[in-house]
């Protein structure tokens, strides 16, 4: 966009509206280290946001505030350590999440809480374990049907975690560090169709 103006000090975007612009692009950007405000109020309708291989850091609370029809969210291979358990919030027609290659370290119980039409959540390459994620729950996603927690740190997991999602397709747990793995749910067994947990310590 021609008159688009991004301030990398403070992070601030800002532009007339265009109600015309579906998607947002920006690529290796060492100069880029948290989510443009003001995102909403320049361009309301977007669909696509993408800010991959950047230095963002943080996820906060209000950083896709107004973002309504977002339906993909990828923030790949960035700095992000943590996000808040309401950032999420409004993005109720997010299909797909893409968090992976960060360094997330913690997530909050009900991060995704709110994310009814999720089918894609990719969390691999990051920082996550049993103790960090032993609260978290899906069972609101009821769409979701594909997710990755591969290349994190778990040692043990429990998949009932995965109680409600009866939609799921695809599980990715490899390369991690699990030695022990409980039995998987009953009602996944009708639409599950891979379960990847090579490069694991897998005893039971």
């Amino acid at each position: 966009h021609h008159n688009l103006r991004i301030n990398t000090d403070d992070s601030e975007i800002s532009s007339k509206s265009n109600p015309n612009v579906f998607g947002l692009k920006a690529t290796n950007n060492d100069q880029i280290f948290n989510l443009p405000r003001k995102i909403h109020m320049t361009f309301p309708s977007l669909i696509v946001l993408q800010i991959f291989n950047c230095s963002l850091m943080a996820i906060y609370n209000s950083a896709f505030e107004g973002l309504s029809n977002l339906e993909v969210i990828d923030l790949r291979h960035n700095n992000i350590e943590l996000f808040g358990n309401s950032a999420f919030n409004d993005q109720k027609e997010l299909k797909y999440l893409f968090l992976s290659h960060n360094k997330i370290n913690f997530v909050e119980p009900n991060s995704f809480n709110n994310l009814r039409n999720l089918r894609f959540l990719h969390l691999d390459h990051n920082k996550l374990n049993e103790t960090n994620f032993g609260r978290f729950e899906l069972r609101k996603l009821s769409e979701l049907s594909h997710i990755s927690f591969s290349h994190n740190n778990f040692k043990t997991f429990s998949t009932k975690l995965f109680n409600y999602n009866t939609k799921l397709e695809r599980i990715e747990l490899q390369c991690n560090q699990i030695s022990i793995i409980s039995r998987f749910p009953r009602n996944l067994e009708s639409n599950l169709k891979f379960i990847d947990l090579r490069e694991n310590k897998c005893i039971n």
